[in-house]
């Protein structure tokens, strides 16, 4: 045998792998792997083949078979003909904020022409310097080439006139969530945009029917809602309203594929998908913050489960004001009680102001008394009971988990998804769900459905009706929510 790894080489790798992998247990097999290189070749082999067929069999192993086969599946839409999709190559679109300068980054690197529109040249300009900065940072990185950043950045066009859409394709509004904004909006679009072309929202939340119906032709309009960075995450959940058209369905889907993501089809309720699954999660965590625990412990807790980020650092890094000028637009804002508001009215946005759920030294987060201090005071306007012991890192998990997947029942009942594992693949590729857990519905059967559904009503949730019927008769989640099953799509 040759020599053996040094022991601190050894724990140096295996602690560095376990940050980047966490929960994936493959990553101390493969160090054990490379040990193994130091025996005779047949006892290697055997030594390889042996952590093999234990991992074979692992739940991790499940998880990821499970979703190898739903990334492929959720391209496939019941009753829609792929080739019906119109071949999209030019795209205009509308706002050159955050989103929209992401949505142009990730048209470009497909090689589609783009014209971003915007009310300004100031604003225009603000939006292409942080484009091309964030190329720039690629091509320092070494992950780009310049020839290739110079080639994008040569694809997309400037505009403050909405003229210039007259010949693309699909349009995609990308501005903040203002009914009223982006029906005006949609106004201009219907009038500037050629017959034939797509009218699509990346709203999160709002109401794809409303907002089609601004134009002359709701059965061109859907929503293509992009994930923050645009340029970066893989999910799109295209949006189904209640006319758009086969045409536009299979065009929304063959782009997301042209543009390298992965394209979920949704039906249209207030948050789709994802932000409507999301809303009882963040309402669970913020519930145990009210009640004295830390936002930290409550984060560690959701990211030693797994997920990449835990409910408040998600957050602060959307941004607290999402939604919140909406809510003082139509008088619903409520700093003293609701969370987010009472935050926004501190002036703590999130990461973008360094202040928010928490404090931010750049991006590192710090836990800030007078963070605490708001969602506690808010806590006590409610009436929320201050609690007597800290909650261990499991119940943190059940208390915000177990809600969110009981909305994914309610989603699958009223036929919002096709199938549950559409499901897990919006949340593994679009809030950071484990892939090696397979998504909140594989975890959630994996982990046993009866026991959830017991835990939800402790909790003082009702379970849906479909959580309760497979926690008595053992039905398999797929095979009773099959995709011959009638379903808004």
């Amino acid at each position: 045998p040759g020599p053996a790894l040094p022991a601190a080489a050894k724990a140096a790798a295996a602690e560095k792998w376990r940050r980047r992998r966490r929960g994936q247990p493959a990553v101390a097999a493969i160090i054990e792997a490379v040990e193994a290189a130091r025996l005779p070749l047949d006892e290697g082999l055997r030594e390889e083949f042996r952590l093999f067929v234990e991992l074979l069999v692992t739940p991790e192993a499940r998880a990821l078979q499970h979703m190898f086969f739903a990334e492929r599946q959720c391209a496939k839409v019941p009753g829609l003909d792929r080739r019906q999709a119109a071949d999209v190559r030019s795209v205009g679109i509308v706002g050159a904020g955050t989103m929209g300068g992401g949505i142009a980054m990730a048209c470009a690197a497909a090689g589609l022409r783009v014209v971003l529109l915007d009310v300004s040249a100031a604003a225009l300009a603000k939006g292409m310097a942080a484009v091309r900065a964030n190329w720039e940072r690629s091509v320092r990185r070494g992950s780009l080439s310049r020839a290739r950043a110079e080639r994008m950045a040569g694809l997309i066009e400037t505009s403050t006139s909405y003229a210039d859409l007259a010949d693309v394709d699909m349009a995609i509004e990308a501005v903040f969530e203002s009914m009223g904004l982006k029906r005006r909006i949609f106004a201009e679009l219907d009038r500037a945009c050629k017959p034939g072309a797509l009218l699509c929202s990346n709203t999160s939340a709002l109401n794809i029917d409303d907002i089609a119906g601004a134009t002359s032709r709701p059965d061109a309009v859907c929503g293509v809602h992009f994930f923050s960075p645009a340029n970066v995450m893989p999910l799109l959940e295209n949006v189904r309203g209640a006319r758009s058209s086969a045409r536009t369905l299979a065009t929304a889907m063959a782009f997301g594929q042209k543009i390298r993501k992965v394209p979920v089809m949704v039906g249209n309720c207030h948050g789709f998908v994802g932000n409507r699954m999301i809303a009882p999660y963040q309402r669970a965590a913020l519930e145990l913050a009210e009640s004295g625990v830390g936002v930290a412990a409550i984060d560690a807790a959701i990211e030693g489960f797994g997920m990449a980020m835990g409910p408040f650092a998600m957050m602060d890094l959307a941004g607290l004001d999402i939604g919140y000028q909406q809510r003082v637009s139509d008088g619903t804002a409520d700093p003293s009680r609701n969370v987010a508001d009472a935050m926004c009215a501190a002036s703590r946005l999130g990461q973008k102001t360094q202040l928010g759920m928490y404090r931010y030294e750049g991006r590192r987060r710090v836990v800030d008394p007078e963070a605490d201090a708001i969602i506690r005071r808010v806590g006590r306007a409610k009436g929320a009971a201050e609690r007597a012991a800290q909650p261990g890192a499991e119940e943190i998990v059940q208390r915000c988990l177990y809600p969110l997947i009981n909305e994914g029942f309610l989603i699958l009942e009223e036929g919002i998804a096709v199938r549950p594992s559409d499901i897990d693949v919006v949340y593994c590729h679009g809030y950071g769900f484990p892939r090696t857990k397979g998504g909140p519905m594989h975890w959630a059967e994996a982990h046993g459905l009866a026991d959830i559904a017991r835990a939800l009503e402790q909790q003082g949730v009702t379970p849906a009706a479909s959580l309760s019927a497979l926690a008595r008769d053992g039905t398999s989640v797929a095979k009773h929510f099959s995709s011959d099953r009638r379903s808004k799509l």
